[in-house]
């Protein structure tokens, strides 16, 4: 099996590190944002695919969807054949868009090998001259089945550019009623009906309706690992280059030779090894197309149930090997620019993947790691920011070098008071604009505004608790156990933990927890 570092990524980062410093000033964005938007993208639309991870009828999107389009006759196997229809001629829309240049596979790996030979201060020179606009790749690119498309950058699969379109032209041409009433409908599925009801109150209107308001929660775009398995010669080339997986590289030093036990760890415990597409190539001498990619480290994206992109994107925040890297390139303004010769980096990511590999745990987080940590039931929560001690039993081997660090006495009160300042207004600032289903929206401010941290706490390790307190009636029942606790994402708890450790994280470089009462 074999892994592939994309080195011109770390080319970049090192020879643009002032625009990153002045871009991460701005604290709504971060590193991974600024791969997103900087690095070359492949988005691969595939119809088996899609199938397989979203026209499902175990996934929760098309059960809603059927119940709201009609409460008087199972209109599933219709909604799912309709949406399928959609997405075909979607991918055909892109694959024929004449804005689009079309490439084959001599083109792209020429592009690729540019790419991933420029020289330090021409890396970003080398992306504009090679993809600076949308390619369709026609080597794997079918009519009715699939299409490749190679962005500038990381983009989603929208609905009102495209899908949209196709989706009305399917959908006025199916076998949903025209005009059929709404029965009475009480209970859990009430909102639902109500939310995509319309003047035109047909099952067509109502289809489109839902569609549009809950076009994220049908899918998102998630990274994926691609697994290309030449059954000839009995072997496996895998790729993963999820921004999260290149913000922990990129911070690794050169001297560091554990990049695939690093990336195999990190397709475990991140869920991609669950999600992983599998290419078979059955035949050799040839480069197949994702073979180009993975060798050079591109990204791949493919649309995915919003359910399981939440799962791997939870995963992938706790995966903690280069996960303060923002909060460190805001505090130190040398750090990528000096990466690879800076003493105090070095020394922490060798010792820290040495640990990794040896022990199976990682040293106490660097610098400016913010953890939030679940310890207490839905009615107690709380906020801490601190180092955790790590003992290890006596072996034979090699001792890992451990990191010395002194606790230093925060200001708690002064803490508290910095926190409760910009609290109401960076949950508001975190919270849905009114179409979101994963986290709560913003309506009235009342729930923003009823927060507030009571008091804090230290311990000797350094771990400062925040406990902190909102108004329970009626959004307790967002929360674990609570009526409307589905999904998860949309506990209160969460919102708050994470508005509480990002104004935190300005001010402290200890971990925080969150505690409500």
């Amino acid at each position: 099996m074999g892994f592939y570092t994309p080195t011109w990524v770390r080319k970049l980062v090192k020879e643009d590190h002032k625009n990153i410093q002045k871009y991460l000033e701005n604290q709504r964005n971060d590193f991974r944002s600024y791969i997103d938007a900087n690095t070359p993208f492949v988005l691969w639309l595939d119809i088996g695919l899609i199938r397989e991870r979203i026209l499902d009828k175990s996934k929760e999107f098309i059960k809603e969807l059927a119940f709201s389009v009609s409460q008087e006759r199972d209109v599933t196997n219709i909604v799912i054949k309709i949406l399928d229809t959609a997405y075909i001629r979607t991918i055909d829309a892109y694959a024929n868009n004449p804005a689009y240049i079309k490439i084959d596979e001599k083109e792209l790996e020429q592009k690729l090998t540019s790419l991933s030979n420029a020289e330090l201060g021409g890396v970003k020179k080398a992306i504009l001259n090679n993809f600076k606009r949308t390619m369709v790749v026609s080597r794997v690119t079918k009519p009715g089945k699939s299409v490749m498309l190679i962005l500038p950058k990381f983009t989603t699969l929208e609905f009102g550019k495209v899908f949209r379109k196709e989706l009305e032209d399917v959908v006025n041409a199916s076998e949903l009623h025209s005009a059929k009433p709404v029965a009475a409908v009480s209970g859990m599925f009430a909102q639902l009906v109500s939310s995509s009801a319309t003047a035109d109150d047909s099952e067509k209107s109502r289809m489109l309706a839902f569609v549009q308001a809950n076009f994220a929660k049908l899918q998102n775009i998630g990274h994926v690992e691609v697994d290309v398995i030449s059954e000839g010669e009995k072997k496996v080339l895998r790729g993963q280059n999820s921004p999260r997986l290149l913000q922990a590289l990129v911070t690794l030093p050169n001297d560091i030779k554990s990049f695939e036990r690093l990336q195999l760890k990190f397709s475990k415990e991140t869920g991609q090894a669950k999600t992983r597409v599998k290419i078979r190539k059955q035949f050799t001498g040839s480069k197949l197309i994702f073979e180009l990619l993975i060798e050079h480290g591109l990204a791949v994206g493919i649309p995915e149930s919003q359910k399981d992109n939440l799962y791997k994107a939870t995963l992938e925040r706790a995966f903690s090997v280069g996960a303060g890297l923002t909060n460190t390139l805001r505090k130190n303004i040398g750090v990528l620019a000096n990466l690879e010769t800076s003493k105090t980096v070095v020394q922490y990511l060798n010792d820290n993947v040495l640990s990794i590999l040896k022990t199976g745990k990682e040293l106490p987080v660097y610098n400016s790691l913010l953890n939030i940590q679940e310890v207490t039931p839905v009615v107690k929560t709380s906020v801490t920011l601190g180092n955790t001690k790590k003992t290890s039993k006596t072996s034979s081997k090699p001792k890992i070098p451990k990191i010395v660090r002194t606790v230093k006495t925060i200001n708690l009160v002064r803490l508290q008071n910095l926190i409760n300042q910009s609290l109401v207004e960076r949950i508001k600032q975190n919270m849905g604009r009114g179409d979101r289903r994963d986290i709560l929206n913003l309506r009235s401010g009342r729930f923003a505004e009823s927060v507030k941290v009571e008091r804090m706490s230290q311990s000797r390790e350094g771990m400062i608790t925040a406990f902190y307190s909102y108004m329970k009636n009626p959004y307790a029942t967002f929360s674990e156990g609570g009526q409307q606790s589905s999904p998860r994402t949309r506990d209160p708890k969460l919102l708050i933990a994470r508005s509480i450790r990002e104004i935190a994280a300005q001010q402290v470089e200890n971990r925080l927890r969150s505690v409500a009462v």
